[in-house]
């Protein structure tokens, strides 16, 4: 609670709005969960060895405790859609994949590394950045619904 990711999240001042493709071509635009949903954002790539275990993990526990009020995006950050599909055939999600290819959605959230996640909740303020997964800030986010 007391890193310096999560401080700079209680600062920053506006959410950087995106629309990104999934891996069926369908578009995602951030905005559409606003007022409606908490969100949290996932960003990784296939070269990573500690991305494969958040995603293994946020997998683990997609079914019991990622809950239908709470939209989660899987975010792969500069990586081919090719590279990306060959990638979730060998470790098939149940979370919705986009793809950042061009890294813009990662630069503007000012990512340093992956894996990362942030939270962002119903009001589009972000409340938690870091490079694990937050389970006691999820579950607040949860609360608040």
């Amino acid at each position: 609670a007391g890193s310096v990711f999560a401080q700079e999240a209680q600062v920053e001042a506006s959410l950087y709005d995106f629309t990104l493709k999934d891996l069926d071509g369908k578009e995602v635009r951030l905005a559409e969960f606003k007022g409606k949903q908490p969100v949290v954002l996932f960003f990784w790539t296939t070269w990573c060895p500690y991305c494969l275990r958040e995603l293994r993990y946020l997998n683990s526990i997609y079914q019991n405790f990622i809950s239908d009020d709470i939209v989660v995006l899987s975010i792969n950050v500069q990586e081919s859609k090719a590279k990306v599909k060959k990638f979730i055939s060998k470790n098939p999600t149940l979370l919705k994949v986009l793809l950042d290819s061009d890294g813009v959605v990662a630069y503007s959230y000012r990512l340093i590394g992956v894996p990362t996640f942030i939270l962002i909740n119903k009001k589009g303020e972000i409340v938690f950045k870091d490079h694990y997964f937050p389970i006691e800030t999820y579950q607040r986010l949860l609360s608040d619904q």
